[in-house]
């Protein structure tokens, strides 16, 4: 066999340094496959972070592309065997992995003779994840989505000396028996070492209160609950955490009754998610930097703006702001704009926008016309090949640099107003009154998320590309907005806008020129709201 090049004496040190600051883990793997001195500088790092989502991967899975879902699933399960019994294990620092649904592909592709594949490749990635968890000794992060936690899985995770992280996402069903009127869970009664726990993350509050009862977690930093039943019981918990940097509820139980807290409680709480109630009786008075207000249900105008005016009790300016779907009951105009006077020095905010199906949009799949053909096509499988023939996509980067200059034009941008009644407004709604004034956002704003709640098509890409500019022009530290959902999220570096599977776009003043200023004032559909 041939001797590598000395890529070391080829290439400077200041080119190795560049390499391992800004490549992607993608990048360093490609680095790695032809430099063996990089491949071992690079190694901890590449294998620091492991993660697999089995559900991203079904939900795309269609009669097209099948075979390739069975083989990144068999890929995945060979990773795994391969990493549990290799040198390297060590060097695993987290996990973060999603598992699909229960329901089996045969059931919903019959047309599929040997779909079942997918079911038995799912199958193995579980039982391999769940039978080699244990070996990861160094294990600080688990973060978990959709997964059975029975008494032999906490069994595993109490075998890991080191995790002080554990999130347990929606759809992670924690195995538990009625006892009487209450609940008892199966597992251990001790979650994991109080001392080691740095974040938790549950659905439910009952285990957390099971599990550390009366007990103090002086290192607990992180703190995320799906749903709290009584009230009491979990602020007297909370009291037990003198550490809590960050607090998330998702959902109370209305009708129990809030406990106060004592004032002194929670003195480093900077970041602070839950219903409004939560917000009023938490944000007064403490360091509350970040602040989301959530909402499962109705929620007033009035139970909105008292949260808000909490916020700006807080002993610190909130600098990053998430808000849900604003209540119908009010102009949402003055409404926004009030809140914002409140809140003057926000520079991350979060804008719930209510989502509407239009005519167009393809949400379903449309039916088969007769008896569908049957896929008759049969996987071949060996774990010896599995990675012999990867795609294109998983062994490098889109790299091109396409860069498409945008004017600022605003008849590229216009917003439909039929059939929509005065305050039902929309992503484009939303926009047009952003950028024509009509709601005064911070002027120091640097990221702004319009995040659709519901049914609602993407925004047109030209529309996209004429809102980055106006939004640029007007705030000039905006480096990150989203457009309706996170996948269409764009991200700026000086004048370039890039989002994940477009071409990144470069803003550039009008030939003709025109200003940022007098494009804006152009806006349609902003009189008289």
């Amino acid at each position: 066999m041939n001797q590598p090049p000395a890529y070391l004496d080829m290439v400077p040190v200041e080119i190795w340094a560049a390499c391992w600051v800004y490549c992607t883990a993608r990048q360093l793997r490609r680095i790695s496959l032809v430099c063996h001195l990089f491949r071992s500088i690079s190694l901890p790092f590449l294998l620091q972070h492991q993660t697999f989502d089995i559900a991203v991967l079904v939900a795309g899975l269609d009669r097209d592309n099948w075979i390739d879902c069975v083989r990144h699933l068999h890929r995945t399960a060979v990773r795994l065997d391969g990493l549990s019994a290799s040198p390297f294990i060590p060097l695993v620092r987290s996990w973060a992995v999603t598992f699909g649904s229960a329901i089996s592909m045969s059931l919903q592709y019959p047309g599929i003779k040997h779909i079942g594949f997918v079911d038995a490749m799912h199958e193995r990635v579980c039982r391999t994840f769940c039978t080699t968890l244990n070996l990861y000794r160094n294990l600080e992060a688990l973060h978990i989505t959709g997964w059975k936690i029975d008494t032999a899985m906490w069994e595993t995770l109490l075998a890991l000396p080191k995790l002080e992280d554990l999130r347990l996402f929606r759809g992670c069903e924690i195995v538990t028996r009625d006892v009487g009127n209450g609940t008892t869970a199966e597992v251990p009664s001790r979650i994991l070492s109080p001392t080691m726990l740095r974040s938790i993350n549950l659905d439910n509050c009952s285990l957390l209160l099971h599990g550390f009862s009366g007990r103090r977690l002086d290192n607990l930093a992180h703190l995320t609950i799906g749903f709290v039943r009584d009230f009491g019981l979990f602020f007297r918990f909370v009291e037990q955490c003198p550490q809590l940097e960050s607090l998330a509820i998702m959902s109370l139980n209305r009708h129990s009754v809030p406990h106060p807290l004592r004032p002194t409680s929670l003195p480093f709480l900077h970041s602070l998610t839950g219903p409004a109630i939560l917000v009023c009786l938490l944000a007064p008075n403490r360091p509350i930097s970040r602040a989301g207000i959530v909402v499962r249900g109705r929620l007033t105008r009035d139970e909105l703006m008292s949260a808000c005016v909490a916020l700006s009790h807080s002993s610190v300016p909130i600098h990053t702001l998430a808000l849900p779907v604003m209540p119908r009951s009010s102009p949402i105009i003055g409404f926004l704009s009030d809140i914002m006077s409140l809140l003057p020095q926000t520079k991350e905010l979060s804008l719930g926008i209510e989502g509407v199906a239009r005519e167009g949009c393809c949400l379903v799949r449309p039916l088969h016309q007769g008896k569908p053909e049957v896929d008759m096509q049969l996987p071949k499988l060996c774990d010896t090949e599995a990675f012999d023939a990867l795609p294109a996509e998983e062994l490098s980067d889109d790299e091109t640099d396409d860069h498409h200059p945008i004017l600022l034009l605003s008849e590229e941008f216009s917003y439909s107003t039929d059939n929509k009644s005065r305050w039902t407004y929309s992503l484009e709604l939303v926009l047009e009154w952003i950028v024509g004034g009509s709601i005064s956002l911070p002027s120091d704003l640097e990221i702004l998320r319009l995040d659709a709640r519901g049914l609602e098509c993407e925004l047109e890409l030209p529309k996209q590309h004429q809102a980055l500019a106006l939004l640029g022009a007007r705030w000039p530290h905006l480096r990150e907005v989203q457009f309706g959902f996170r996948a269409c999220t764009w991200r700026r570096a000086d004048r370039l806008w890039k989002s994940d599977g477009k071409s990144p776009v470069r803003i550039v003043p009008d030939t003709h020129g025109a200003t940022p200023t007098s494009v804006t004032s152009q806006w349609p559909g902003t009189e008289g709201i």
